[in-house]
């Protein structure tokens, strides 16, 4: 699948949605490199000097690899425009294999967010 659009420019120089697929089946992750605002009614603040931090991968559908493409495309395509030390991503705990088999690695204990238990992980 090619990309046309330079969508990290589409939002704004603050966050952004990545989306991956087709109007049937897609799947769409939050990115940001500081900020202050909303996402679906929930007020965000982030302030990461060096830093980009991934939102979850939403993922509608499973087991079809389009979690892993837009999680790799958000991966290069960060990296390829900021050029972090490192990219930050809050993860459930069920989903800690998902994001290690890119690269990412646990770095905090276990912490209960919105009453799931989740892990902070980081990809250098």
């Amino acid at each position: 699948m090619e990309f046309t659009t330079d969508i990290l420019s589409v939002f704004d120089k603050k966050w952004a949605l990545l989306t991956v697929g087709d109007k049937d089946k897609f799947n769409t992750m939050t990115v940001s490199w500081g900020g202050l605002g909303t996402i679906w009614g929930k007020p965000v603040a982030t302030v990461y000097p060096g830093v980009v931090r991934m939102g979850r991968v939403l993922t509608l559908q499973h087991g079809q690899g389009l979690g892993g493409k837009l999680l790799k495309f958000g991966i290069d395509e960060i990296r390829r425009r900021y050029s972090p030390k490192k990219i930050a991503i809050d993860s459930q705990c069920h989903a800690i294999g998902f994001y290690e088999k890119v690269g990412f690695k646990v770095c905090s204990d276990e912490f209960l967010e919105e009453g799931i238990m989740h892990v902070k992980m980081e990809l250098r």
